[in-house]
This record gives C-alpha cells, sequence and structure tokens, in this order.
C-alpha cells in the first residue's frame, strides 16, 4: 500500500487538468526499478468509457452514467482490494444485479479474506471507494484521501507527476517522482 499515495497524488493532478483516467487496474500502474509507480495506458480518458471488468465502476456500463473522479475512485479502491485481497473484484454490474435480486452482493468483504486485525483501518476506504452508487463513493481524491491518511499515515505532499512521453499508440505517460525541497 505503499503506492497507494502516489497514485492518489497523480490523480488528484489529473482530475485537477479535467481527465479522468476510466480504467485504473494493476495492469495500468508499471512499478520502475526504483519503486516509482507510473499510471499507463490513457486510452479510456475522455469519453465515457467501459473499462475493465472488476475494475469499472457501474456509472460505466449505463447508457446516462455520468463518470467523473468518482470513476477513477472506484478503479483504485478495486486494484487495492485486488493488491491486499489477491482477487479481483466482483464486476460492478454483476454486484448490481445480484442487489437488484436480493441477493447477497457477490463483492466478498476483504475481512473474509484477510485478518482484520492486520488491515481494518485501511478496509473501510477501500470499501468506501467500492460503493456501487457513485452518489454514495467520494466525490474526489481530496474527499477520500483522509481515509488513507488516517489508516496508514500517507502524506498527501511531496509527489510530483510529469508527463514523460507519448508512445506511438498516443498514450500519455506519467512518472510520480519525490518533490524536491522547495517545490
Amino acid at each position: 500500500l505503499a503506492l497507494a499515495g502516489p497514485l492518489l497524488d497523480a490523480l488528484e493532478y489529473l482530475h485537477r487538468q479535467g481527465v479522468v483516467h476510466q480504467d485504473i487496474k494493476p495492469a495500468n500502474i508499471y512499478i520502475t526499478e526504483d519503486g516509482h509507480p507510473l499510471l499507463l495506458d490513457f486510452g479510456a480518458a475522455g469519453p465515457r468509457r467501459l473499462g475493465s471488468e472488476g475494475y469499472a465502476a457501474l456509472e460505466q456500463s449505463e447508457p446516462a452514467g455520468i463518470t467523473g473522479p468518482w470513476t477513477d475512485i472506484y478503479g483504485l479502491a478495486a486494484t487495492l482490494y485486488r493488491c491486499i485481497g489477491g482477487r479481483i473484484p466482483a464486476a460492478a454490474s454483476r454486484r448490481q444485479a445480484a442487489l437488484a435480486g436480493r441477493q447477497a452482493d457477490p463483492l466478498e468483504p476483504l475481512d473474509r479474506l484477510l485478518p482484520r486485525k492486520d488491515y481494518a483501518r485501511i478496509m473501510g476506504a477501500i470499501e468506501r471507494g467500492l460503493a456501487l452508487d457513485a452518489e454514495t463513493r467520494p466525490q474526489s481524491i481530496s474527499a477520500w484521501r483522509p481515509a488513507f491518511t488516517a489508516a496508514s499515515g500517507l502524506r498527501a505532499e511531496g509527489w510530483e507527476l510529469t508527463p514523460v512521453r507519448e508512445n506511438p499508440s498516443g498514450y500519455a505517460v506519467y512518472t510520480m517522482t519525490r518533490a524536491r525541497a522547495g517545490k
């Protein structure tokens, strides 16, 4: 979870620029040899896209669904669920269908996968981010970040997001590095 801080910073920066990634998942996060995360594949950014099963928020598959920072919050929460729980979360559409049919949510609670005593504080942040209803989910990284700060001592400051290059397919690539003193 040490990478959650820089990823929160990266998403907050992107959202301030009006960019919603819409496909946050482990395969779109590259960790450099020196431990810096790179957020990859901005191909879904822009008009509403479906995202990837297990990581896409419900609003991405609804015809009238409105996407925004809360959509990336779902994707990052699903990614963190996978990182600490070891499983891809149940697809949002499958979860919604089960609840509409008065069945249990097929998303296995993290406290059944992990010892609560070790992860109790971070579980709450992830569960908030995985809320099916977009309006129930935190609406911005700044609204969600306190749950992480309280849970793991992550700091909001100290990171820079820098565009690295555009690859031939046109995807933007960013690197996150520690900010220099005085910035």
